[in-house]
């Protein structure tokens, strides 16, 4: 289920120009991004998919608290979008007990 979650944040990202993510959502420096989730919220990288426009999604997990963040790369890697957050997330298994 996971994986089918991720394709389905790949493809709507695919559809959305770079511009559309710099002026809706909260975008900055790549490194000063990944350094706010970890010191703020103490969010590592835990996914990372790369979409049709070779840009990067990566999902951020607090293991804790369950937190986590979406956050989009532009292809040349130079910005990085926060493009959701929310807690409550959840390993899905697979029919053989397996975490997806």
């Amino acid at each position: 289920m996971v994986k089918y979650l991720l394709s389905a944040l790949m493809l709507i990202s695919a559809y959305l120009p770079n511009s559309v993510f710099a002026q809706q959502l909260q975008c900055g420096n790549p490194k000063k991004v990944i350094e706010e989730l970890k010191e703020q919220f103490n969010e590592e990288p835990m996914y990372i998919m790369r979409n049709f426009q070779q840009s990067n999604l990566v999902v951020f997990i607090n293991k804790n608290t369950k937190d986590w963040t979406l956050v989009a790369f532009d292809s040349e890697g130079t910005i990085a979008c926060l493009v959701s957050a929310g807690t409550n997330f959840t390993l899905l298994e697979n029919k053989n007990n397996k975490n997806l």
